[in-house]
């Protein structure tokens, strides 16, 4: 269990498998948690990147609990968008370029093909 300061200067205490994802955007982040829960601190996804490193970078915005992760929606191109859904039913773009990496890291997953 590991206590951060939110960007509102309270402190907040979670562990790393209370965390469905992670959202950046610029210097913030918004943690997403099982309760329901969305938390806004101000540290950046590349800081909680090296505190868990068995999340996965799925996106330059997107950090995901691989253990919380449902299924993977995967498009017919690599061109066309891919997606992973999460146990909250979230659908989180998988980057183009991270799309190979991301199917062998999460292949214990249903796939559901796009049309």
């Amino acid at each position: 269990m590991r206590s951060y300061t939110s960007s509102k200067g309270s402190h907040f205490r979670v562990g790393s498998t209370k965390i469905l994802y992670l959202i950046g955007d610029a210097n913030y982040c918004r943690i997403y948690l099982i309760t329901g829960e969305i938390v806004m601190m101000s540290r950046t996804l590349k800081w909680y990147e090296g505190r868990w490193p068995s999340f996965i970078r799925i996106h330059k915005h997107t950090l995901i609990n691989p253990t919380y992760a449902r299924s993977l929606q995967l498009a017919p191109r690599y061109r066309e968008n891919s997606y992973v859904v999460m146990d909250d039913y979230a659908s989180l773009r998988i980057a183009r370029r991270r799309r190979a990496f991301i199917e062998s890291e999460l292949a214990h997953l249903h796939v559901e093909a796009m049309a």
